[in-house]
Formats: C-alpha cells, structure tokens, sequence
C-alpha cells in the first residue's frame, strides 16, 4: 500500500508539482478509513451472527411455544368437553334426586296416618310428619337430640301410653326439630316348643 502510495506521489509531484504532499495525504486517510471501515465491517458481521443466532434462539423458543399451545388449547378443548360432560350429568342425577325427593314427599303423605300399630286405648298410631322442614341427621345430631329428648322418662302405663304412643312422639318430636324420622313396626310370630 505504502509503494502505490509513493508511486502515485512521485507522478504527481513530477506532474503538479508541489501538490503531490497533498495527495499523498490524502492516499494515507483513505487507508486509515478504509482500515476503520474493515474493522467496523468485521464488527457488524460478528454482531450480524450473534443476531442471526439469537434470531433462530428465537424462532426455535417460538416453536416451542406454538406446539405447547396447541397442546394446551388441545387438552383446554378436551376439558370443556369432560366439563360439559360432568355438568350434563350433574344436571340429570340433580333432576333424578329431585324426582326422588317428590316422590318421597307425595309417598310420605300418602302414608300419612296409614300406619297398621296401636297406641294405648286401641287408638291408631297417627305420626306427623315435617315434609319440607327435615333432613337426613348425622350422627352426633341423632345422638344430640336423643340425648336432649325425655320421651323415654314416661312411664309405661297399659291403656295409657305404651310402645305406639312412644313411637307417635318420639317420631314428632324429632320431625319438630328438623330431623327426619319414621316408625318401624315388628310383628312377631311366637310358637311354642313342646317340652319333652
């Protein structure tokens, strides 16, 4: 560089005189540019590939990211469906309890006073049922209530309060405070074994 810088020097001093200083001057800040321009080049190529890199990083992260959602929108879509599903269900097992509760409701009434045992005097058992204002009691409520309840304190009496009279109230008593209750009769059979 430094020879085609002096040939071009000495041409033109021969030529022009003292304005070859000049141009060789010139010829020196072109190199110096054209050195700074390399190395600012090599720089933006290197800058060019970290990008072009961090470019397909990108890309691949954004591959990624679209297969997990399509995975996510996929199983998303077969939630809805078991959601859809269970909810469809939900609605006709509420809708059999329903129809279940009415029937129990309208059987209870129907039975209402139709129950085959006495009470003292030959009197029919006559129970009142609460139909809207009792549920099924837990444990603890049971025993709550019956250890509240003095219905088993009065005395049996032949022809004045016997078992069907205890029955009767024990069952309104407990329909009363929101337990739901019944009555169940027993009938037994006795037969008598001969002795040898």
């Amino acid at each position: 560089m430094k020879t085609a810088g002096l040939v071009i020097l000495l041409l033109a001093f021969i030529i022009t005189g003292g304005l070859a200083y000049i141009l060789w001057i010139d010829v020196d800040a072109l190199s110096a540019q054209n050195y700074e321009l390399t190395t600012k080049s090599s720089a933006l190529n290197d800058d060019l590939n970290a990008v072009s890199a961090k470019t397909a990083e990108i890309e691949k992260l954004r591959q990624e990211l679209l297969a997990q959602n399509q995975d996510l929108l996929q199983k998303n879509e077969a939630l809805r469906s078991e959601l859809t599903k269970a909810t469809t269900e939900l609605q006709t097992i509420r809708q059999s309890f329903d129809t279940l509760r009415q029937e129990n409701i309208d059987l209870r009434r129907k039975l209402d006073g139709t129950l085959p045992g006495l009470k003292a005097g030959g009197v029919p058992i006559k129970i009142t049922n609460n139909f809207s204002g009792t549920h099924d009691p837990t444990r603890n409520e049971l025993i709550d209530f019956l250890m509240a309840d003095d219905t088993e304190m009065i005395p049996y009496v032949e022809d004045k309060f016997t078992c069907g009279n205890f029955a009767e109230l024990l069952h309104d008593r407990a329909e009363a405070k929101g337990i739901r209750a019944g009555v169940v009769f027993v009938f037994l059979k006795i037969r008598r074994l001969a002795m040898p």
